[in-house]
């Protein structure tokens, strides 16, 4: 990963923008994801056996035919436990099972795959797209597997998911991740892959070269530009690539 050696003020609030964009919509996944309320005692079902680690108790569970594979009453299913904590074993398990690959928690629509992503899972998300997981699927707020994979940074996932997914020409777009975090590899592969160079956010109206500007990335700067970015290209707010760099 690039960084950079200071930070300009109005990144502050593109920080802010990436963080909500990745964690806000985990919400009803918080057992799950981040390991808050957990279940405790012994597991009472797939899902908790799966969140456990407990692969015997996977074993016993889907030995036993009881057990579904489909959401559960906390709304989401084994899958998507196995792709957030990251439990390989239990993921093959479940995918050997038949566990649905592309059901979504009820309250956001996360398949197992954006679960994965959200959770920097990149070998459980690897492993998903390897047995069939849908990889244009987009949550309840309209991401797809290929912008949280631009989070994450894995140059190999991220040209994966180029090759499959058509390119992002409005709002926030993998190339604004890339520029704001500084993955220099993802942003080229992305450009390679015929993403337009000058997307614009919805609010903010900001490009992929005012992000980068911003935030002080001036080698992703260099290749937005020598791409065709527009560098006269104004914000909502009237600010330029220009006015963000001098920040």
């Amino acid at each position: 990963i690039t960084t950079s050696p200071r930070i300009a003020p109005p990144l502050l609030a593109l920080l802010v923008a990436l963080t909500l964009a990745l964690t806000t919509g985990c919400g009803g996944l918080a057992w799950v994801d981040h390991g808050r309320r957990r279940p405790s005692g012994p597991p009472a079902n797939v899902v908790y056996a799966t969140s456990r680690g407990d692969v015997a108790e996977v074993r016993r569970l889907l030995a036993s035919g009881k057990e579904s594979l489909t959401l559960t009453s906390t709304g989401h299913a084994a899958l998507h436990a196995a792709a957030a904590r990251g439990h390989l074993e239990i993921l093959e398990l479940l995918i050997a099972a038949k566990a649905p690959l592309d059901q979504r928690s009820s309250r956001h629509e996360l398949s197992p795959l954006h679960v994965a992503l959200l959770n920097g899972r990149v070998e459980a998300a690897r492993r998903l797209l390897k047995a069939g997981a849908s990889p244009t699927l987009r949550d309840k707020r309209g991401r797809s597997p290929l912008l949280l994979a631009s989070y994450v940074g894995d140059l190999r996932l991220v040209k994966a998911l180029a090759a499959k997914e058509p390119p992002c020409a409005k709002g926030w777009c993998p190339l604004h991740v890339a520029a704001a975090a500084g993955y220099g590899e993802v942003l080229a592969a992305l450009l390679a892959a015929k993403h337009p160079v000058n997307p614009k956010t919805a609010k903010e109206g900001w490009t992929p070269l005012f992000v980068a500007a911003s935030a002080g990335r001036a080698r992703l700067v260099a290749a937005l530009v020598q791409a065709g970015a527009d560098v006269h290209h104004a914000t909502k707010s009237g600010r330029t690539a220009l006015h963000g760099a001098a920040r």
